[in-house]
C-alpha cells in the first residue's frame, strides 16, 4: 500500500482535513461519544496515502483503529507502519533535524498510546496481524532510540463468520461474569460498572444519593494510592480547553439529566481534576440540590483528607491537581455544612422557646378575669406545659404551691376534682 512522501503540515486546504479535525474536535470533550471513528479511519487514511504522512494524522488513524477494532483497520495500520519503518530508515537525510525530531517524538507517543490502549483494552486483533505489528513497531523503536513494549498475544480469530461470533459471545460472557466479582475485574470494567450504575439511577431520579455515590466510586474506587510524580510534577494530562470551555459553558437549553451526565462522564476519565469537581459542585448549587450538595463536599473533602499530600502534585503542565483556591473551595463549603446544622439547632431551640412563650401567653390571656377558679387554672395549665416540656422541676414546684393554696382554702365542689388531680401528680414526680 502507498503512503504520501510529504510531511505537510499545513492542510487546511483540504475538506478532508477540515472534515477530520470537526470530527476530532470532540476527543474527550462532553461529544466525545458522538466521534464517528469510521469518518476519522476514512479521512485520515485518505490524507496519509494521497497529502502527507504527518504524524497527528498518523496519532488520528491509529486512535480510529482502536476505537472500530475491526480486523482490516489493523490490517490497514500493519502497512502505514511498515512504510513510516521504511520512511525514517531512507528518507531522513531529506528532513530538517528539527523537523525529524519532531515527527519521531511524535510517532513514538502515538505508537505508545497505541500499545498502551491495546492492552488495556484486550483487543482481538488476529495473531498474524499482531505479530507483525509487533514486529513493525521493534523496528521502529529501534531506529528511533526507543524500547516499546510489547503487544500482548491475542487469540487466534477464525475468519468464518460463525466462530467470530462465538468468540464475541465467549468474551461478551466473561465480561459478564466478571462484573460479578468486582475484586477481579480491571479498572476500565470497574469504572464502566460503576459508572452504568450512576447513570442509570439518574434516569430515573436526579435526587438519588446513591447515583452520586456511584459517581464517586467509578472515579475513586480503584485509587489507592498517589499519581507517581517527580518532584511533584505528574504525566497526568491537564484536561483539554475544549473540555473545561464546554464544562464552564453548560448550555442552558440543555436539561438538568444532560448536564450532570456530561460532567460526571468526564470527570471520571479526569479522577484528579478538582477544578472540574468544583465546577460540578457549583452545577448542583444552582440547580438547588442541597442533599447532594452535602455528600458531594463529603465525598471530596474525605478524598482530600486521605491523599493530604495530592494539593502539592502537579500536571504535566505544571497546573496544580488541586490549588489553593479549589481546596478552600471544599473546605469552606465543609464548615459551611456545619455551621448549617449549627443554626438549625439554634432555629430548633428558638422555635421551642417561641412554642413555649405562645402557650405562656395563651394561658395568661385564658385567665382574665383573676378569679379563684381562673387562677388555679392558669397554674394547673402552666404545670402541665412545663411537664410536657420535660420541666418537670418546674411543674413540680408549681403542684406544691397548687396544693398549698388548695389546703388553705375553702374547697367547693368544683376544686376537689383539681386537688386530686394535683395530689397525683404530685406523687408521681
Amino acid at each position: 500500500m502507498t503512503y504520501s512522501d510529504y510531511l505537510s503540515k499545513d492542510l487546511s486546504h483540504l475538506e478532508s482535513f477540515n472534515i477530520l479535525e470537526d470530527e476530532m474536535s470532540k476527543y474527550k470533550t462532553l461529544n466525545h461519544e458522538n466521534i464517528n471513528w469510521d469518518i476519522v479511519y476514512r479521512y485520515s487514511l485518505d490524507i496519509l496515502k494521497n497529502a502527507s504522512i504527518e504524524a497527528k494524522i498518523c496519532n488520528y488513524f491509529l486512535l480510529s483503529c482502536i476505537n472500530l477494532n475491526k480486523e482490516d483497520c489493523f490490517i490497514e495500520l500493519s502497512c502505514l507502519l511498515k512504510f513510516l519503518k521504511d520512511f525514517l530508515k531512507n528518507n531522513p537525510q531529506s528532513l530538517d533535524e528539527n523537523v525529524l525530531n519532531t515527527q519521531k517524538k511524535k510517532i513514538k507517543d502515538t505508537i505508545a498510546l497505541f500499545i498502551l490502549e491495546t492492552n488495556r483494552l484486550k483487543l482481538f486483533i488476529p495473531k498474524q496481524i499482531l505479530t507483525e505489528l509487533n514486529e513493525n513497531i521493534m523496528d521502529i523503536g529501534n531506529i528511533i532510540n526507543h524500547k516499546f513494549n510489547s503487544l500482548e498475544v491475542a487469540q487466534d480469530i477464525s475468519t468464518s463468520n460463525a466462530n467470530k461470533e462465538s468468540l464475541f459471545d465467549t468474551h461478551t460472557n466473561t465480561i459478564a461474569n466478571k462484573l460479578i466479582d468486582l475484586e477481579t475485574i480491571n479498572d476500565r470494567e470497574y469504572r464502566g460498572f460503576y459508572l452504568n450504575l450512576s447513570l442509570d439511577l439518574l434516569n430515573n431520579d436526579l435526587n438519588n444519593l446513591n447515583a452520586y455515590a456511584f459517581f464517586f466510586e467509578a472515579m475513586w474506587g480503584k485509587i489507592k494510592k498517589m499519581p507517581p510524580h517527580t518532584e511533584g510534577i505528574t504525566q497526568i494530562r491537564f484536561p483539554d480547553s475544549s473540555l473545561i470551555n464546554l464544562l464552564q459553558n453548560s448550555k442552558e437549553d440543555a436539561s438538568e439529566l444532560a448536564q450532570i451526565q456530561n460532567f460526571i462522564k468526564n470527570l471520571v476519565l479526569n479522577p484528579f481534576w478538582f477544578e472540574g469537581l468544583q465546577l460540578f459542585h457549583k452545577l448542583l448549587v444552582l440547580q438547588r440540590k442541597d442533599n447532594v450538595c452535602k455528600i458531594f463536599i463529603i465525598f471530596v473533602n474525605n478524598f482530600l483528607n486521605k491523599f493530604q499530600e495530592i494539593t502539592k502534585l502537579k500536571f504535566e503542565n505544571g497546573e496544580f491537581l488541586c490549588n489553593i483556591s479549589v481546596f478552600n473551595y471544599f473546605l469552606k463549603n465543609e464548615e459551611l455544612n456545619g455551621q448549617q446544622k449549627f443554626q438549625k439547632s439554634k432555629i430548633q431551640s428558638k422555635t421551642k422557646a417561641k412554642s413555649l412563650e405562645e402557650a405562656l401567653l395563651k394561658i395568661n390571656k385564658e385567665n382574665s378575669n383573676g378569679s379563684l377558679f381562673s387562677n388555679m387554672n392558669a397554674l394547673i395549665e402552666m404545670a402541665k406545659l412545663f411537664d410536657e416540656k420535660g420541666m418537670e422541676q418546674n411543674a413540680k414546684i408549681i403542684y406544691l404551691h397548687l396544693k398549698e393554696k388548695l389546703e388553705n382554702t375553702l374547697l367547693k365542689d368544683y376544686l376537689e376534682e383539681y386537688y386530686l388531680f394535683i395530689q397525683g401528680k404530685i406523687n408521681e414526680i
